[in-house]
């Protein structure tokens, strides 16, 4: 209680109004000295105060918490880059009656005048932030989502399932997989075998 906090938790509860103002003014600009003036701290001090006030451990413990509050956890960011690969435009369009249920194959099939973006399924679905670009366009709302390629890229790589990256390093068992290029070409040969399996 000799600190006058109380004995209680130290942090943004400590802070007086100004102090709690040059720490949100701070997270954003990262400048102390801004902070202090923004926070309204006098031009004259401002920058004394400001390298001051990241001396103070009631200021240094809210700004770890607030950067804390935003720190995304690896299995987040996996999470996320996993969405984003499994995206589909199917997630934020609501499909006509003929489509539910129908196979993506089937679906490519119907008129485009059968379908309508549906934001609120995409909110539903958790795609809205899927969406990269979204405008009024001359034919009514135009929609772009993110490349599913990076997404499915950086999930591969975490995988490891492209050959290795450098010629310095042994080759295993992860290696020897085909890198997408090969997939690709794999892809594209026509097959040779199939006449004769009919």
């Amino acid at each position: 209680m000799a600190n006058g906090h109380g004995g209680g938790r130290r942090g943004a509860a400590a802070l007086t109004d100004k102090q709690r103002a040059f720490v949100a003014h701070y997270l954003v600009c990262w400048n102390a000295a801004e902070a202090a003036r923004r926070a309204g701290y006098s031009e004259k001090t401002a920058r004394s105060i400001g390298a001051e006030n990241l001396t103070k451990p009631d200021i240094q413990a809210a700004i770890k918490e607030h950067l804390t509050d935003l720190h995304m956890s690896a299995d987040e960011v996996l999470a996320r880059i996993t969405a984003r690969g499994r995206a589909s435009i199917a997630d934020v369009l609501a499909l006509p009656d003929a489509a539910e249920g129908a196979s993506p194959a089937q679906r490519d099939l119907l008129a485009d005048d059968a379908w309508r973006l549906d934001l609120v399924k995409a909110q539903r679905t958790g795609a809205i932030h899927q969406i990269k670009k979204l405008k009024a366009g001359k034919y009514g709302p135009e929609i772009e989502l993110y490349d599913r390629l990076p997404a499915l890229e950086l999930i591969g790589k975490h995988r490891k399932l492209f050959g290795a990256k450098s010629n310095d390093e042994p080759p295993t068992p992860d290696d020897e997989r085909p890198t997408p290029e090969e997939l690709l070409a794999l892809w594209n040969r026509p097959s040779s075998d199939s006449s004769s399996a009919t």
